[in-house]
């Protein structure tokens, strides 16, 4: 085919079809179902697997395959949405939402987000034969997700109603602690719990027990270091190092480098907080800062150095500060960002 130039090879190396070539495939289609429901399967499994490498050492070349596939992810998505097939839909989440979150797409990540709370919100049964229960649980998960994409000011609402499918007495035949810990670890981020910390700590406490009972080390990691901004907050910098020591030391476990540049960042900024803690603060700070640079991950390395700015600021360390601003700008110039 490609000798005949039907097929064509990019510039990365993936196959295209002649648009001559994609009609006629197109027509000689008899069973356009089954092709659709094989593509979903596909992309399903590959969205399972990407999604589990970007918890971990894989993340990079899983991000750079997405980068390519993701317009074909998203429509596998849309596919599986309308098939109502729930267990490629199930598949396909994690890898799909943490894919957005990483490049800061939030808007196509709420539409995704959207496009399947629609589709389930009133559903009692689907052809796939998946349970009410089954259905409600994913329909908590994808609000978590949804949640991450939205505005602040409607956070508190989403993980609400979330939380009220996975209290519904119907889920109690199935297990759903992974999603109780997800909904109850972005719930205690929300503004209006960090201001009860007695409230906040009891949900983050509640999360890391049912993440070290599933086993998911990614998601006790993930609690350890909302725990540690949150103590960090409060001024309560001693505890926040603490947390985020522990953090730090799973996603180094686990190899995940973005997970290890916002553990480093936050607890520099502890660290440099901290009085006996400053050298080291620092330290960790570049670190973290070289660490999110190399991801190639613009935004948060403008975050990043917010923080460190602020932190600097905070501890008295005025020239330093002013230094890591100027930086900041050159950054944010070289790389097309907002300057503030």
């Amino acid at each position: 085919l490609m000798d005949h130039s039907l097929v064509q090879r990019d510039i990365s190396g993936r196959c295209q079809l002649h648009d001559l070539t994609r009609q006629y495939a197109h027509q000689k289609v008899t069973d356009i179902k089954a092709l659709r429901t094989r593509y979903t399967a596909y992309y399903a499994k590959k969205l399972s697997q990407w999604g589990e490498a970007i918890r971990g050492e894989g993340q990079i070349p899983a991000i750079a395959a997405l980068d390519v596939e993701i317009d074909n992810a998203r429509q596998a998505w849309g596919w599986a949405i309308k098939e109502s097939n729930l267990s490629h839909i199930a598949q396909s989440m994690d890898g799909l939402c943490l894919y957005y979150d990483w490049h800061f797409r939030y808007p196509e990540g709420y539409a995704a987000c959207e496009e399947l709370i629609r589709h389930l919100d009133n559903a009692k049964s689907l052809p796939d034969g998946s349970t009410q229960a089954e259905i409600t649980r994913v329909l908590a998960k994808v609000l978590v997700w949804q949640s991450f994409f939205a505005p602040t000011k409607e956070n508190e609402s989403i993980l609400r109603r979330a939380l009220v499918y996975l209290d519904d007495p119907i889920t109690k035949e199935i297990d759903t602690r992974a999603e109780h810990a997800f909904c109850l670890l972005r719930l205690a981020k929300t503004p209006s719990q960090t201001k009860d910390r007695d409230l906040t700590q009891e949900m983050f406490t509640q999360s890391i027990k049912f993440y070290d009972e599933i086993g998911d080390r990614w998601g006790h990691a993930n609690a350890l270091t909302a725990e540690g901004e949150m103590l960090w907050s409060i001024s309560s910098y001693k505890e926040a190092a603490k947390k985020l020591k522990q953090s730090l030391a799973i996603y180094s476990e686990l190899g995940d480098q973005r997970g290890m540049a916002t553990a480093m960042v936050n607890l520099g900024s502890a660290l440099l907080l901290h009085e006996d803690g400053q050298f080291e603060g620092e330290q960790l700070f570049k670190k973290g800062l070289a660490l999110y640079a190399k991801l190639s991950n613009k935004v948060s390395v403008s975050k990043g150095f917010e923080q460190a700015i602020s932190a600097m600021f905070a501890s008295g360390n005025y020239e330093e500060a002013y230094a890591l601003l100027l930086e900041k700008k050159a950054l944010e110039k070289g790389r097309g960002l907002r300057q503030y």
